[in-house]
């Protein structure tokens, strides 16, 4: 019998990749998302991960019709150029209910059933943000961090019901990420303006040159299926960046921060 996996966020970039990977490898895939999976293959159930009923229909339609889910991704993700002094509160708290609280959501519904089977593996797709925050998406940044935090603690919650969880965090991804995320005008902007639109020009060209979706998927995959640690980024350089960030002493790598995004 073939495993489940349920992704959040599969409809495209890391997320879609991703399920073209379990399908290939003989899972039974299911999307979460606003819009469908255009994968043959993979049912796909319509989702906001900022609506907590959606969330847990999502999770009972998957257990319903398969009777187990071994795999849950949480790939869904919303980015945000803004300087704090003019940001908008529904702004950053759509960010956060996208990016943590949903995830929150999803291993709270998904919970239950994998300790009735005996474990289970999640996956979030963090980033490498979370280490090195980037200029003017410091929303993003805390956001990711915190998702970091949660992946760890939730492991110790977990550990005697044999769930697995694991925080991949990839770099600059060329995705449709990139022209979604909500820029801040020059007159929301203020007087901080002239400095988000250099982060955000800098930010643009590292994702459009950066990762193949396809490669993070492999991380991914990998941290559903083989034993790897808690916290993993995707990609050489990011893993240069990851090791920076645990040995370098801030002001050093801040200054790297600065220099790459504010000039």
């Amino acid at each position: 019998m073939s495993k489940t996996v349920l992704i959040f966020g599969g409809s495209s970039g890391i997320g879609m990749e991703s399920a073209k990977l379990f399908l290939k490898n003989g899972f039974t895939v299911y999307n979460a998302s606003r819009e469908a999976c255009p994968l043959g293959g993979v049912t796909s159930i319509e989702a906001d991960v900022a609506n907590l009923p959606d969330i847990i229909y999502a999770v009972g339609e998957t257990i319903k019709n398969e009777g187990a889910l071994d795999v849950l991704i949480y790939s869904a993700g919303y980015s945000m150029a803004a300087p704090l002094e003019y940001a908008k509160q529904t702004d950053y708290r759509y960010l956060f209910e996208v990016n943590f609280f949903g995830f929150l959501e999803a291993v709270k519904a998904c919970a239950p059933q994998m300790k009735k089977q005996g474990g289970g593996r999640i996956v979030a797709i963090s980033s490498i943000g979370a280490v090195l925050p980037i200029p003017f998406d410091g929303f993003y940044s805390a956001s990711k961090a915190a998702l970091n935090a949660m992946v760890r603690e939730l492991n110790l919650e977990f550990e005697p019901y044999n769930i697995r969880l694991v925080s991949v965090m990839p770099g600059g991804t060329k995705t449709g990420f990139t022209r979604e995320r909500n820029v801040y005008s020059n007159e929301d902007a203020g007087y901080y303006a002239e400095r988000l639109n250099s982060a955000v020009k800098a930010l643009a060209k590292t994702e459009q040159r950066g990762m193949n979706p396809a490669r993070v998927a492999k991380t991914v995959y990998r941290a559903a299926t083989k034993d790897v640690k808690v916290l993993i980024s995707s990609g050489g350089i990011n893993k240069l960046y990851h090791i920076g960030s645990r040995f370098l002493p801030i002001n050093t790598t801040d200054a790297g921060i600065a220099s790459k995004y504010l000039q």
